[in-house]
């Protein structure tokens, strides 16, 4: 298998690690980083790897680049990053706090080391580096959760993405035997994962909606907020503010431990119910983040459509969803589009797509702030 040892040659993450081991494709990988050595611009071969490589090196890369996902995604589930929150650790001793094999898992390691995740000492112990930090539980941001939400339920689904582009609907169906909502409100386990995964990615979205010039004194209701992580966020930095987590009641529970563990059980309440019904909670501002992606275009209408019934005649809709770029360059927002694809009826959408939308539901678009990984809409009643 000397693929396989090339394979693992090329993860390794500067010029000066490659062994003479690893010079089996006609001299292509010690010559290139040869060639890197002496430019300023990027000691990494990593980056060589996706831009200086023949087009077939760049293809392979792209074409294993799961496996690299999927070893992200296992350092989540064993929580590696927690179990190396406190010291490094030796090989055995981490394989033997996570369940792990220690070969095995030491095989995995070395992989994710060369991107970015966790360190080996010069003593052989291991280490968090700032990337793996981010998938410790207790860290700022922390991504653990949205990893295992990745490994346990958008994995199966996206292994059919094929079947998705021949039948336009989403994978998750077949493999699940049912759409996604449906199974997470009759899976009680699933649904946690996912209710922790989705607090886990708005994570990235809160810094959008700190950044928004909130009314003095509104009330907001976060519709579809899950367990409030958005909205605890903006009622911390904004103590004027008051709010309202909008959502299905089997989440209830998880809302009002955020909202208490936030201390913010005078200014913040959850209301259960479900945003295809008419009867919304009252407010001044209502916030949609990531929502409406969810959605084909006749259900979102109907979510934007009991929106504009609620929305005072002054008052505001606040979009955080994906606004696709026009260019043919790499977005963020174009990977999500295809977790849409095999997860759920709905997709990204392009400017003209939100203001169409929007406008279908006597909605103007006042302020749209783009961003490559969440944009900030502002609509108010037309």
């Amino acid at each position: 298998m000397e693929r396989g040892r090339s394979a693992r040659g090329h993860a390794v993450s500067r010029c000066d690690s490659v062994s003479d081991s690893r010079s089996g494709r006609d001299g292509d990988w010690e010559s290139a980083c040869e060639q890197l050595r002496g430019k300023e611009r990027a000691p990494v071969c990593d980056d060589l790897w996706v831009t200086d490589a023949p087009p077939g090196e760049r293809a392979w890369r792209h074409i294993l680049g799961f496996l690299t996902s999927q070893a992200v995604c296992l350092a989540a589930e064993l929580a590696l990053a927690d179990h190396l929150a406190g010291s490094p650790l030796g090989l055995s001793d981490l394989a033997a706090v996570s369940g792990a094999d220690a070969a095995a898992l030491g095989r995995v390691l070395r992989h994710l080391e060369s991107v970015g995740f966790f360190e080996q000492r010069a003593d052989g112990r291991y280490a968090n580096t700032p990337m793996s930090d981010s998938l410790r539980k207790d860290a700022p941001g922390s991504q653990r959760d949205f990893a295992v939400f990745v490994r346990r339920l958008m994995y199966p689904a996206s292994v059919d993405l094929l079947g998705s582009v021949r039948s336009g609907g989403p994978a998750f169906d077949r493999v699940f035997g049912q759409p996604l909502f449906g199974y997470l409100s009759e899976q009680p386990d699933a649904g946690e994962v996912f209710s922790r995964g989705m607090a886990s990615a708005a994570a990235l979205r809160s810094q959008a909606a700190l950044s928004y010039p909130w009314p003095p004194g509104a009330t907001v209701v976060d519709v579809g907020g899950s367990d409030g992580a958005i909205l605890t966020a903006l009622l911390l930095s904004r103590p004027d503010l008051t709010g309202i987590v909008f959502d299905l009641p089997h989440v209830a529970s998880r809302a009002h431990t955020r909202i208490e563990q936030a201390g913010l059980s005078g200014r913040c309440q959850f209301a259960g119910g479900d945003f295809f019904g008419q009867r919304w909670p009252a407010g001044d501002v209502y916030l949609l983040s990531g929502v409406i992606h969810d959605w084909d275009d006749e259900s979102a209408l109907r979510i934007l459509e009991n929106a504009r019934r609620a929305v005072p005649a002054d008052g505001r809709l606040v979009l955080l969803e994906v606004v696709l770029p026009a260019t043919s360059g790499f977005h963020p927002g174009k990977v999500l589009d295809l977790v849409m694809l095999t997860m759920t009826t709905g997709y990204e959408r392009a400017d003209r797509q939100w203001r169409d939308l929007l406008g279908a539901a006597r909605f103007e678009i006042a302020h749209l702030t783009p961003s490559a990984r969440v944009s900030l809409i502002e609509a108010r009643p037309a």
